[in-house]
């Protein structure tokens, strides 16, 4: 889902997430490989959400993907890195969609700040996996991100339904 077309940023957000998605995209997914890309990509989608979630308020609405978008930007970083490539380009995207995140209102910066460090974290895991195993290790990492995913958000579920329980 996301915000409607009409609402704040609606259909410029929509547009800036799917060049993103272009622009990084096909390149990331060649070099990482399709699945591997897909898993980035969800467990980056999935991590922005969990952030936000546990960020912010209880009772403040959201509606997006760039929490992915993030994801990628911040594997894409991690793999210039690894291979040695001029990473400058990657670090000002981050930067100046980090500082719009930031300073403008109704945009969800935990959901970008929670996809940028999953997308990040994932894109280590399989680049510097060694290559004894590497497949396992690659799993593995995937599967300890996303339950520690589960895990906070069972966390913040058992706070929310404390405090409910507390005030009535």
């Amino acid at each position: 889902l996301h915000e409607p077309p009409s609402g704040g940023f609606g259909l410029t957000h929509i547009l800036f997430n799917m060049w993103a998605l272009i622009v990084v995209g096909p390149s990331l997914e060649r070099i990482l490989g399709r699945v591997r890309f897909i898993a980035v990509y969800l467990v980056s989608a999935l991590a922005g959400s969990v952030f936000f979630y546990l960020l912010a308020p209880a009772n403040e609405p959201a509606l997006g993907a760039s929490g992915a978008i993030f994801g990628l930007f911040g594997a894409w970083f991690v793999l210039s890195r690894r291979l040695r490539l001029d990473a400058r380009m990657i670090v000002g995207l981050i930067a100046i969609n980090l500082l719009i995140s930031f300073t403008v209102s109704g945009i969800a910066w935990q959901d970008h700040v929670g996809g940028l460090i999953a997308g990040a974290a994932l894109a280590a895991a399989y680049a510097y996996a060694p290559k004894a195993n590497r497949t396992l290790v690659q799993v593995g990492a995937t599967v300890a991100l996303i339950a520690l995913l589960v895990v906070g958000v069972i966390i913040k579920d058992q706070q929310i339904a404390h405090t409910v329980i507390f005030r009535l």
